[in-house]
């Protein structure tokens, strides 16, 4: 029975022991993986380093720890209430436990830039406060990826298990192929996507490091570059990042798995278990390729009608950017000679990290399924105008979309929208120009924060202020709870028995 708690009831008691035991089992896990970087310090002689992980893993161990031993003797309970919290709170709690080592590495100062550093990685957003990267320490720099690499997975899972279960904003529409359950419920779905997507994802990680080594980066380099684009996190270990290798080949590779990222990943698992009809029938898929290619297009014409440049640079800086602004990577290439802001490339690049990847990817952004639902609805709307007395239902992959799932999707773009304009003013009321605001809330709420240069940003994040930087955070995990939670966390009725 857990101390100190006698005046609750079982069902209370059920619920806290079940929250214990989960950031428990979280924090015990993140423990473990900090020796990791702290293996890799010793080796480049970093011992203060070295020790500053060791320290954070033990104080991590001991509080994991306590709190699976504080919830044993109680059942547990994974309701809809518990699961809504743990999805919730999972992100500031292993933020606050990755943190320890920026802390005491003496590298970022401040309690705010180690918090923010770890929330940026966990979030797979990348936004950074390290002035040079490049001579950072090599395990804080591993650590910041492996931050990146863990958080892209818990976005896939939770997608999976808890947003499509509670259909949250119409994810219940997304297209799943991984084997069907007996018992759907959360916990299930999150086991058994678990148990099917691990080794993709591991499979992916390795395959883009062995390349990226074949082409010309060093193997350090390579996995540090491989852990944050097939989680679309965009942190390097280069202060000019993908800028400083100038090499078309580990461009290209870059490219590809920020696409691979981005893609619905129980799609890998039907590939691998042959069922080609998959990719066939999947709509995302098409939509994701069609978008890219339109705005290839438009982004290279423009380019090359603003700069002297050659066509080969034009293409490059274009492909790449392109495909780092829709999986909200945010990696920037420049191979083009252009100073000056571009209006409508801004305008572009801006509107790509908002539409974002697949809804079981680990992109941010508003997801491509919700977008494709948008359209349908108002081509439907604009069809119903011209032929009232017209049947004209809306379907997604042959099957009829029902007025409740239509209704959450529009009410998770309106929502949206609303979070998007609250966030800029508060950014314009803290002293940042109208552009700067736009830009930094776009890369927060769609986990971009990378591309800072993508969208002009005219401050580097080390130079804001400690209260920009909290909004930045709350943003962050705005994000990746996608809105709707913590909405329905916060509403009376979700605490009424």
């Amino acid at each position: 029975m857990l101390l100190g708690l006698t005046s609750f009831d079982d069902k209370t008691y059920k619920m806290i022991s079940t929250l214990l035991w989960i950031f428990g089992l979280s924090t015990l896990f993140l423990s473990v993986t900090m020796l990791i970087p702290a293996l890799v310090s010793f080796s480049y002689d970093e011992v203060s380093v070295a020790l500053s992980f060791i320290f954070s893993s033990c104080l991590g161990l001991f509080s994991g720890v306590a709190l699976l031993l504080a919830s044993q003797g109680n059942k547990y309970n994974y309701n809809a209430k518990v699961i809504i919290i743990i999805t919730i709170f999972i992100w500031p709690i292993l933020g606050l436990f990755s943190s320890l080592p920026f802390l005491f590495s003496e590298n970022l100062l401040s309690f705010t830039n180690a918090f923010f550093e770890s929330m940026s990685g966990i979030t797979s957003s990348g936004a950074s406060v390290i002035i040079d990267i490049s001579n950072a320490p090599k395990g804080i720099l591993l650590w910041r990826s492996l931050l990146q690499w863990v958080g892209g997975f818990i976005t896939i899972l939770l997608a999976i298990s808890v947003l499509s279960l509670m259909r949250i904003g119409g994810m219940d529409l997304f297209h799943s192929s991984l084997q069907k359950s007996d018992r759907d419920t959360a916990l299930h779905r999150f086991i058994q996507a678990s148990k099917s997507l691990w080794w993709v994802y591991l499979v992916l990680t390795i395959v883009c490091s062995f390349f990226l080594i074949a082409f010309g980066m060093s193997p350090f380099d390579s996995v540090i570059h491989a852990l944050s684009t097939i989680s679309t996190g965009g942190f390097s270990s280069k202060t000019q990042g993908i800028n400083e290798f100038s090499n078309i080949h580990i461009e290209l590779i870059i490219c590809i798995f920020m696409l691979a990222g981005s893609l619905n990943f129980t799609l890998y698992w039907a590939v691998a278990n042959a069922k080609w009809n998959e990719l066939i029938i999947e709509g995302e898929l098409r939509y994701l390729f069609g978008i890219i290619f339109l705005y290839l297009v438009i982004i290279f014409f423009i380019l090359y009608s603003y700069t002297d440049n050659n066509i080969s640079g034009v293409f490059r800086s274009s492909l790449f950017n392109t495909i780092s602004s829709i999986s909200t990577t945010g990696y920037y290439l420049n191979t083009v000679d252009y100073d000056n802001f571009i209006p409508v490339i801004y305008i572009l690049f801006f509107s790509l990290m908002l539409i974002g990847g697949a809804s079981v990817s680990t992109s941010g952004g508003v997801k491509q399924l919700r977008l494709i639902v948008f359209f349908k609805l108002t081509f439907s709307e604009l069809f119903k105008l011209t032929h009232p007395n017209a049947v004209h239902p809306i379907s997604y992959m042959n099957k009829t979309i029902d007025e409740s799932s239509l209704r959450r999707t529009w009410g998770f773009l309106m929502t949206f929208i609303s979070i998007f304009v609250i966030i800029s003013i508060l950014f314009t009321f803290f002293g940042l120009n109208f552009i700067d605001s736009l830009s930094l809330t776009v890369l927060s709420l769609t986990n971009s924060g990378a591309g800072a240069e993508l969208l002009y940003l005219s401050q580097k994040y080390y130079e804001m202020d400690n209260i920009i930087k909290w909004i930045i955070i709350v943003t962050q995990v705005l994000g990746r709870v996608e809105i709707m939670l913590l909405l329905i966390f916060l509403s009376p009725s979700f605490w009424r028995n």
